[in-house]
C-alpha cells in the first residue's frame, strides 16, 4: 500500500491525475482542489544528472515538512509539468534561428518539469503520465532527425533533454530506450569531432559529452569527456582567477556564463563519483596557463570574481571595453558597469559543489536570498556540499607582467640567487608575483636577503607599481 501525505498548499491549486492512460487524464476525487499529494520517502531512485540519492531523500523530506519548499515546486514543476500534458511537441530538424531555439528550448523545459515531476513524486497515480509525456517529447525530437552542431554555446539549450531523460532513462520501455540513446549517441560522435576552443565553448563541449557518457552509464564516454574537460581546465585560469573568457572578452558576464557549466559539471562529477573527485577539481592547479606557466584554480576564479559581487560600488568594471572579438562594441551592455544580479544564474549552479563559498556571497550580495525564493535551480543545487577549503602553500614567480613567462612555484623557504637560478629562475628577471590567500613573498634586492626589500600577500601582476620590477636577487616564502 502505497503511503501517501497531504500536506495543504498556499496558493493556486494543483491537480492529480490517476489514469495510467497516456491520452485519458482524469481528476483524482480523493484530492481537494487547493491540496497536493506528497509521496512518502520513494526507494525509486536511479542515477540521474541532478541529485544524488541522499539529495533525492533530502528534497522529498524537505517538500513534505516544509510549506515553502512544497510551494516553490508546485509553482516551478509541478503547474508547468501539468500544463505540458495538453501541448503538443514542436520538433525540428536543426538549429536555424532564433525560432527553432525557442522551440528547443519550450520542449526542453516540457521534458525537463515533466520528468522531475514523475521522479519526484513516483508513488502519486500519475507519475507514468509525466513520465510517458518527457518520454514522448524526447521521441518526437527523435524521429524528426534533429542533428547537432558544431556550436556548442547554441547545443547548451538542449539542456532539458539531457537532464529531462536521466531522470527518466531507467523507468522507460526498452525500444524507446534505445532509440533516444542512439540520438545521444549521434550526438556525442558530433561533440567529439568538434575542434577544440580554449574558453567557455571547449567547457560546454565537455559538459555535453559528460552528460551522454553519464546517461548512457558508458565508461568509454565517461573517460573521453573527463580527459576534454580536465585538458582544457589545466589551461583556464590565471593564477588570481581571472578566467580566459574573462580575458578575452573583459566581461564578468562570460566569467560567469563559463562557471555556470563548470558548475554543472562539478555537480555531475559528485553525483556519479563523489565530492573527492569534484573537490578535487575545484582546487586543481593549472599548470599551462599561457605557454606552460602555473595559473589558478576554480576556487580561485569565484575569489576573483566576489567583490565585483559583493561590493560593485568600489569595484566597477566596464563591460567589453578591451575584448578581443569585435561585435562585443554593439552590445547593449557595452562599456557599462558589470551587472553583477544578472549573473547570479552561475552562482546557483556553482553551489551545488560550494555551498558555503557561494552563500557566503549571496549573504552579502543578496541577503534576502533563500533557496525557497530563487528558483528550481537553486533550490535543488542547494542540496549540495561544502568542498574542504584548502589554502595556498606556494607563490608563483612571473618573467612579464600579468603573470606571463616562467610560471616558477616556491614552496616556503629561503632562496638565495644560487638556488634561485638552479630552479631555472633568472636573477632580476621577476615582474609579477602570484601570491594565493596565506600566502606571504619577501622580495630583495641583492643575494642572501640584503638590500631593498618588499613583501606581499596578495597577488601583484606589476611589480613596477611597487618600484620593484626586475629587481629581486634572493627570496622568503612563509606560510602565514
Amino acid at each position: 500500500m502505497k503511503s501517501k501525505i497531504i500536506l495543504l498548499v498556499l496558493g493556486s491549486s494543483i491537480l492529480a491525475h490517476t489514469s495510467c492512460k497516456k491520452s485519458t487524464l482524469t481528476q483524482d476525487s480523493q484530492l481537494k482542489s487547493n491540496t497536493l499529494l506528497v509521496n512518502q520517502l520513494s526507494p525509486g531512485y536511479s542515477p540521474n544528472l541532478i541529485m544524488t540519492e541522499q539529495g533525492f531523500q533530502d528534497i522529498l523530506n524537505d517538500i513534505s515538512n516544509t510549506p515553502a519548499a512544497l510551494q516553490l515546486i508546485s509553482n516551478t514543476v509541478t503547474n508547468p509539468a501539468k500544463a505540458a500534458l495538453s501541448v503538443a511537441p514542436s520538433p525540428v530538424s536543426s538549429l536555424t534561428d532564433s525560432q527553432t531555439s525557442a522551440k528547443v528550448k519550450a520542449d526542453g523545459d516540457r521534458i525537463y518539469k515533466t520528468a522531475l515531476q514523475s521522479f519526484l513524486f513516483q508513488n502519486s497515480d500519475s507519475s507514468g503520465i509525466y513520465r510517458d509525456k518527457a518520454r514522448d517529447i524526447l521521441l518526437a525530437w527523435v524521429n524528426a532527425n534533429n542533428i547537432a552542431t558544431t556550436h556548442t554555446p547554441n547545443e547548451s539549450i538542449y539542456q532539458g533533454f539531457y537532464e529531462g531523460y536521466s531522470l527518466i532513462r531507467a523507468f522507460i520501455d526498452t525500444d524507446s530506450k534505445t532509440a533516444i540513446d542512439n540520438w545521444f549517441k549521434k550526438k556525442y560522435i558530433v561533440f567529439k569531432n568538434t575542434a577544440s576552443r580554449a574558453n567557455n565553448w571547449e567547457t560546454i563541449r565537455g559538459w555535453l559529452m559528460l552528460n551522454i557518457g553519464y546517461i548512457l552509464n558508458d565508461p568509454a564516454y565517461i573517460t573521453e569527456s573527463k580527459n576534454i574537460i580536465y585538458t582544457h581546465f589545466d589551461k583556464d585560469t590565471r593564477v588570481d582567477g581571472a578566467s580566459v573568457d574573462f580575458l578575452g572578452r573583459d566581461a564578468f558576464a562570460y566569467h560567469a556564463y563559463n562557471l555556470a557549466f563548470i558548475g554543472r559539471i562539478l555537480r555531475i562529477i559528485a553525483i556519479h563519483n563523489g565530492r573527492i573527485e569534484s573537490s578535487g577539481l575545484i582546487y586543481k592547479r593549472v599548470t599551462k596557463w599561457n605557454s606552460e606557466v602555473t595559473g589558478g584554480t576554480i576556487a580561485e576564479q569565484i575569489k576573483f570574481w566576489t567583490p565585483y559581487i559583493v561590493d560593485p560600488a568600489n569595484n566597477v568594471h566596464l563591460e567589453f571595453v578591451n575584448t578581443e572579438w569585435a561585435p562585443d562594441k554593439t552590445r547593449s551592455d557595452y562599456n557599462k558597469p558589470y551587472n553583477a544580479a544578472g549573473t547570479y544564474y552561475a552562482l546557483d549552479q556553482m553551489v551545488y559543489a560550494m555551498k558555503n563559498q557561494i552563500n557566503a556571497i549571496y549573504s552579502i550580495a543578496a541577503p534576502n536570498r533563500t533557496k525557497y525564493n530563487s528558483g528550481l535551480d537553486y533550490y535543488l543545487n542547494s542540496f549540495g556540499f561544502t568542498p574542504e577549503e584548502l589554502s595556498g602553500t606556494q607563490v608563483y614567480l612571473y618573467a612579464d607582467e600579468n603573470y606571463l613567462k616562467l610560471g616558477k612555484a616556491l614552496s616556503p623557504g629561503n632562496y638565495t640567487m644560487t638556488q634561485l637560478q638552479a630552479l631555472g629562475i633568472t636573477n632580476d628577471a621577476i615582474s609579477s608575483v602570484g601570491v594565493p590567500d596565506g600566502m606571504k613573498i619577501t622580495l630583495y634586492e641583492h643575494n642572501n636577503f640584503t638590500g631593498a626589500s618588499i613583501s606581499l600577500t596578495k597577488h601583484t601582476p606589476i611589480l613596477s607599481a611597487v618600484s620593484f620590477n626586475d629587481k629581486a636577487s634572493s627570496i622568503k616564502v612563509e606560510k602565514l
